[in-house]
This record gives C-alpha cells, sequence and structure tokens, in this order.
C-alpha cells in the first residue's frame, strides 16, 4: 500500500480506471457469453425441436390430405381423367411425405427412443402404402364394394401411421419442455450471477473512485492550507506529508521554504534589533557630545578666565568623540551584518519564488492527470454504450424469434386438432424469446446503472479538478506575496546602504572633529589668544554632532520600519 501512495499521481489515476475497465470488460463479457447461451439454447430448440415438429405436422397433414383424396377419388370422381388428377394429387403427397421424413431424420440429432419410433413409422408407411394402392385401383374400376370391404384394414393401417406419427410429435414436445426447463434454469443462474458480478463491480468501482479521490485530496488540501498561511506571513506551520508522488514532493518543497523563511525573518529581524540598539547608544552619544560641545564654547567664550578650563573641557569632548567613534564602528559592523542577512533574505525569497514555480508546475501536472482520468471515464462510457447496442442487437434477434414461434402458431392453428402439440412448442418458444427480451433489457438497465456510476466517478474527478484549480489560485497568490517580498528586500537593501553611506560620514565627520578638537586643545595649552579660532572648531564641531544626531534619528527610523516590516510575519 504505500508503494501505491508513492506513485505518480497520473499512474494511480490511470491504474484505477484500467482496474475499472477491466472489471466493466468481464462484466459485459459475462453478460454476452451468456446471452449468447441462451441464443444458442433457443437456436437448438428451434432447429432440434421446433423444425422436426412442424416436419411431423406436415406429415400429418399430408396423412390426412391422403385420406380425403382417395375418398374423393372412388367416391367423388366420376371420369377417368377426374380420377387421374387424384391419382396424382396422392402421388404428389406421397412425394411430400417422404421429403418431409427425409429432413426430419437428417436435419436433427436424432435420440436412440426416436430412432425406433421412427423406425416403425417406415414399414407401417409401406403397408399403407400397399392398401392404398389397392384402393386406387377400385377407385378406378368404379369398385366401391370393394373399397369398403377394404375400408377397416385401411382404417386399422391409417390409424396406426397416425399413432406413429402422434409418438413422435408427442416425443419432441416432451424434448421441447425439457430444453425449455433447462434454458429456464440456465438463464435465472446467468441473471442471478450477472446481477452479483454487476453489483460487485459498482462497489468496486465506488470503493476505488472514493479511496483515490480522498488519496489526492486529503494531502493537496493540507498543502493549500498551508500556502494559504504562508501567503498571510504565518510561517509557524508545515505540514506531515511524507508520500514521493508529486503532492508529496510539493509538501516537502514548501516546508523547505517555510524553514528558510522562517530562519531568514528571524535574521532580519535579529539584525533589525541590533541596529536599532545601535542608532539609539549613538543618538545618546551624540546628545552627550552635543552637551560637551556647548560647554566647550561657553568655555571659549570664558576663555578669559583660564586655559585650563578650556582643556578640560576639550578632554572631556575628546573623550565624547571617542564613545561617538566607538558607535560609529558599531554601526558599520551592524550595517555589515544586515547587508549580508539583506542579502540571504533576497536569496531565499527567490529561491521561495522558484519553490512556488515548481508548485504550479507540479499543479498543472496534476491537473493534466485529472484532464487524462476524465477523457478515460467518457472512453470507458462509450465501450458501456456499445455493449448496450449489442444487447439492442441480442434483443431485435429475441423479438425475431418471437415472431417465428407467433407464424409457428398461426400455422398451427391452421392445422387445427392436429396442430396442437406444435401450438405448444410454439408457446414455449415464444415465452423463452420473451425471457431473453427481458433479459436483455435487465442488462440494458444494468449496464444504465453502471453508467451513473461512470457519471458519479467523472463528478468526483470533476470536484479534486476544481480544488486543483482553487490550489493553483492560492499559489498564484503566494506567488504575489513573493513578489511584495522581493520589492521589501530590495527597498531594506537601499535603506541599508544608505545606512551604511551614512555611518561612512559619521565616520568621516567624527575623524574631523576629534582633529579639531585635538588642535584646541593644543592651541589652548599653547595660548589663550587662539580662542577666536577654538571657538569656531567648537562651532564646527557642534554642527558635525548635529549631524550626526541627524543621521542617527534617519537611522533608528529605518530599523523601527525594517521591524514593522519582519513583524508581518510570524515565526
Amino acid at each position: 500500500m504505500k508503494l501505491f501512495f508513492n506513485l505518480k499521481t497520473s499512474v494511480k489515476l490511470i491504474a484505477a480506471f484500467v482496474f475499472m475497465g477491466i472489471i466493466i470488460g468481464a462484466v459485459g463479457s459475462y453478460g454476452v457469453k451468456n446471452l449468447g447461451k441462451s441464443n444458442e439454447q433457443l437456436q437448438f430448440m428451434f432447429d432440434e425441436r421446433v423444425v422436426p415438429i412442424s416436419n411431423l405436422g406436415d406429415v400429418e397433414t399430408s396423412y390426412q390430405r391422403i385420406r380425403v383424396s382417395i375418398r374423393d377419388m372412388v367416391f367423388v370422381a366420376e371420369t377417368t381423367s377426374k380420377k387421374q388428377e387424384f391419382e396424382n394429387v396422392i402421388n404428389t403427397i406421397k412425394e411430400e411425405i417422404d421429403a418431409e421424413l427425409k429432413a426430419y431424420e437428417t436435419g436433427s440429432i436424432m435420440l436412440d427412443s426416436e430412432q425406433a419410433i421412427l423406425n416403425d413409422l417406415y414399414p407401417a408407411l409401406e403397408g399403407y402404402y400397399s392398401i392404398l394402392d389397392r384402393a386406387v385401383a377400385y377407385a378406378y374400376a368404379n369398385d366401391q364394394e370393394g373399397y369398403l370391404g377394404i375400408a377397416p384394414e385401411f382404417k386399422v393401417s391409417g390409424d396406426t401411421v397416425e399413432g406413429i406419427i402422434s409418438d413422435l410429435i408427442s416425443l419432441n414436445i416432451d424434448l421441447a419442455k425439457k430444453s425449455n426447463e433447462d434454458s429456464n434454469a440456465q438463464y435465472y443462474q446467468a441473471q442471478t450471477m450477472t446481477i452479483i458480478v454487476i453489483l460487485v463491480a459498482v462497489l468496486l468501482s465506488i470503493a476505488i473512485g472514493y479511496g483515490i479521490a480522498q488519496m489526492i485530496s486529503r494531502p493537496l488540501k493540507k498543502v493549500v492550507t498551508l500556502v494559504g498561511q504562508v501567503a498571510n506571513g504565518d510561517l509557524t506551520h508545515s505540514t506531515n506529508i511524507d508520500t514521493k508522488d508529486e503532492v508529496g514532493v510539493l509538501a516537502t518543497s514548501m516546508n523547505a521554504m517555510v524553514i528558510s523563511l522562517r530562519k531568514l525573518m528571524q535574521d532580519v529581524m535579529n539584525t533589525s534589533q541590533q541596529v536599532a540598539a545601535s542608532s539609539e547608544e549613538l543618538t545618546a552619544s551624540a546628545e552627550h557630545t552635543s552637551r560637551a560641545t556647548e560647554e566647550i564654547t561657553n568655555s571659549i567664550q570664558g576663555i578669559a578666565l583660564g586655559a585650563e578650563t578650556s582643556t578640560a573641557s576639550l578632554e572631556e569632548s575628546s573623550t565624547g568623540l571617542e564613545e561617538v567613534t566607538l558607535g560609529i564602528q558599531n554601526i558599520a559592523e551592524s550595517s555589515n551584518s544586515i547587508s549580508e542577512a539583506s542579502s540571504n533574505a533576497t536569496s531565499q525569497a527567490k529561491m521561495g519564488g522558484e519553490y512556488v514555480g515548481k508548485t504550479t508546475q507540479q499543479m498543472h501536472a496534476i491537473n493534466e492527470s485529472v484532464n487524462e482520468s476524465s477523457e478515460a471515464i467518457r472512453s470507458l462510457g462509450k465501450r458501456s454504450q456499445e455493449i448496450g447496442e449489442i444487447t439492442k442487437v441480442i434483443t431485435e434477434i429475441a423479438n425475431q424469434t418471437n415472431l417465428l414461434a407467433l407464424n409457428a402458431a398461426i400455422e398451427a392453428a391452421r392445422a387445427g386438432e392436429h396442430g396442437k402439440g406444435f401450438a405448444v412448442v410454439a408457446d414455449e418458444v415464444r415465452k423463452l424469446a420473451e425471457q431473453s427480451q427481458q433479459s436483455s433489457q435487465q442488462i440494458s438497465e444494468l449496464i444504465n446503472e453502471i453508467q451513473v456510476e461512470m457519471t458519479r466517478s467523472n463528478e468526483s474527478i470533476n470536484q479534486v479538478k476544481s480544488d486543483v484549480e482553487e490550489g493553483l489560485t492560492i499559489v498564484g497568490k503566494t506567488e504575489e506575496s513573493f513578489e511584495v517580498i522581493l520589492v521589501s528586500l530590495d527597498q531594506v537593501g537601499m535603506q541599508i546602504d544608505d545606512m551604511a553611506a551614512t555611518a561612512e560620514q559619521m565616520s568621516a565627520s567624527a575623524q574631523e572633529v576629534s582633529a579639531n578638537v585635538a588642535s584646541s586643545t593644543s592651541m589652548s595649552r599653547d595660548s589663550s589668544a587662539n580662542s577666536q579660532t577654538v571657538a569656531a572648531a567648537t562651532e564646527e564641531q557642534l554642527a558635525s554632532m548635529e549631524e550626526i544626531s541627524s543621521a542617527s534619528n534617519n537611522l533608528s527610523e529605518m530599523a523601527m520600519n525594517l521591524q514593522e516590516l519582519v513583524s508581518k510575519f510570524k515565526i
């Protein structure tokens, strides 16, 4: 079962529908085979029982015509030519009887008991024909008394022939009834087995269709849910799908993408916090230096009071500048870390975009597999329609057999009393044809039920197709979200570049201020006469510190913006 779960989705669907096609083909073949057996049974009954009974009925009818013709030849015909006409009719009837008996004997499989009765018929006919020849001679001689003298013997011989023919007809009727009973038993057995096989096939088809649909839709829904959560910025979830099919590969790729994004956002968040802390320290140092510079200015204004006070202030300013320089170095290091994190973020986001692209390709592949499965179901529907057409042909055969039975019943009615046995067989054939027609109708209904189940399977496939299309839509949204993330990361990179440039400017300004402070200290130590120069230097230092303070505020705002961007993601 694990091996089947790891198969590709298209292979799963094709295997399921091939199995369903085999089941439908087996059911159709079994039904066609049973219909063929029923048709063979009908053909056997017609060839081996209906046709022989028809031959015997014709013999019996011809025998009655001979009796009527010899009577008319003796008592009705007055001229020799008229008598000759009756004799010709009698000879023609005798030839017809011989032909019917020959067709009866050679046209069917003769049982031993049937052959024994037929062997008794030939001597009886010979005896009857012998007396018939004597009756013809009396007719030509116009000897009615002579004919009446042999009439009892003639009647006994004729009754013997008629009895033998009746025995043969009764035997064939009994055999036809037995064949009908066997056919009915075979029909009911085939009907029961066909219903059982069809029910089992329908249940298997439903179970397989439901299992395949769940096998595809359940993990796919998990992946779709994860994609929606990632699109909303929630990176705290993952999937536990471990299959090797397209959905499993898609889930593994999504998990890897979520882990990469989670690590990326954590690094960016940590770096932004460090930048914020460094910018706060820089702001504090700048304020401290500004205050020191103001004190230096005040000291310069009162430089006449003493160079020592100015020197102390300048030393304090030098200490503040050292702190500023250290802060600027920390900012530079943080800027480098942020730049590296930004580069990693951009790389991971691009990788995530590639994962989403692969996800889209996998979703399209699943969509194509579902379309191929839908086409396979439509093909199976066409095959079931072809089986229905075959059933219609068999129904037409049963209708034709019913018409033949009706014609046989009409001929039996024309034969009167002597055609009753033939009428019974014709009625049995008609019933068997009606049963075959009902069986064909039931098979047609069962095929219709199979087609209904195929329609339901097609609806399930359409539902899976809808889920795949919904997944494609969500994956598209996720791809758009990654594009937004890439744009945001580009903006962060630009801001980080600005921060680096600002840090370089701050470093240059700090060095310049440090040089100015050193010069001011030297000048203060050398002479108080240089107080104007020191005042100018301190003013430049104050302006530089204002620039540093402004730059540190900008850096703080950038760090806050970066934190706001990162806070949209839950890790």
